[in-house]
């Protein structure tokens, strides 16, 4: 299915009577133009969050970056973090992505 088809399938399921409000969405040409360096933020669902800022550490390296509790579950089992990172490029944004998406007690990454 083609970027064009799929945001026509999104229109048509939002438009139907009783959905959420209606929001128009545009197909991108290409990919979008991203300046870099850049600051890059990632958001985190993870369980074990002291493993995960251990990981963190290892996989931005000399990067500078911020990394901040943004909050947990009512039970507690589940943190959420938000971890900005200036990246040089995409490769190396992409490559923070996977290895953030590939630690152990990292549940979502976005």
């Amino acid at each position: 299915m083609g970027a064009r088809s799929a945001v026509a399938e999104v229109w048509n399921l939002c438009s139907e009577p009783g959905r959420y409000p209606v929001r128009r969405l545009s197909a991108l040409e290409g990919q979008p133009l991203i300046p870099y360096p850049c600051s890059w933020p990632y958001r985190i669902l993870c369980g074990d969050e002291a493993a995960v800022r251990a990981a963190i550490a290892g996989i931005v390296g000399e990067a500078a970056h911020t990394l901040t509790q943004l909050g947990a579950s009512s039970s507690g089992r589940i943190s959420r973090l938000e971890l900005v990172v200036t990246v040089r490029d995409e490769d190396q944004r992409n490559t923070i992505f996977a290895a953030l998406v590939c630690t152990a007690s990292v549940r979502f990454v976005l």
